[in-house]
């Protein structure tokens, strides 16, 4: 599902909020500017030098950029109306599942099958509550993954500057 979230590098989530409605608040990360020292040669083999781990290593430290906020950079709040289910998982714990139907790509996806809304499905009063049909959304960031389950389709509101525009991410 194609979102604003894709249009960034990397989001942080900053905020989670349930008050009738879940409101997540996310903040847009970058890549740290490189710092402004002289430059040092890249790897390079020759043929009667070995490599060492070591050397390897330091290389991609010394290409290495934390990842921080964007200055100036967008602000996005996703928020879910009909929330019959959320969780919300450290990033280091999240692992690809096999059982997992994922509709698109994306950093706000819709999953039509997964382990969450079996659970649910199962041991929730999801069918009998819901009103009608809903999805499990899931949002990706670099600290959380937050899963939804959901009658309605998220809206995402991005802002920058001041400015505040409003966007509906379509059903797909």
């Amino acid at each position: 599902m194609r979102s604003p979230l894709d249009d960034g590098e990397s989001w942080e989530l900053r905020g989670l909020r349930f008050e009738g409605t879940l409101e997540l608040t996310l903040i847009e990360l970058g890549a740290e500017s490189a710092p402004d020292a002289p430059g040092q040669p890249a790897l390079e083999s020759a043929p009667n030098r070995k490599t060492r781990l070591s050397d390897v290593v330091s290389e991609l430290l010394r290409s290495a950029r934390r990842i921080v906020p964007v200055p100036n950079g967008r602000v996005v709040t996703v928020g879910f109306e009909r929330v019959l289910a959320h969780m919300v998982t450290d990033e280091s714990y999240s692992v690809a599942n096999s059982k997992e139907v994922v509709e698109g790509e994306g950093k706000l996806q819709v999953l039509s099958r997964s382990p969450f809304l079996d659970l649910f499905n199962t041991h929730g009063l999801g069918p009998l509550v819901a009103g009608g049909p809903y999805l499990h959304y899931r949002v990706w960031t670099e600290n959380r993954v937050i899963d939804v389950i959901s009658t309605q389709p998220p809206r995402v509101t991005v802002r920058r500057g001041g400015v505040t525009l409003p966007s509906m991410v379509p059903l797909p």
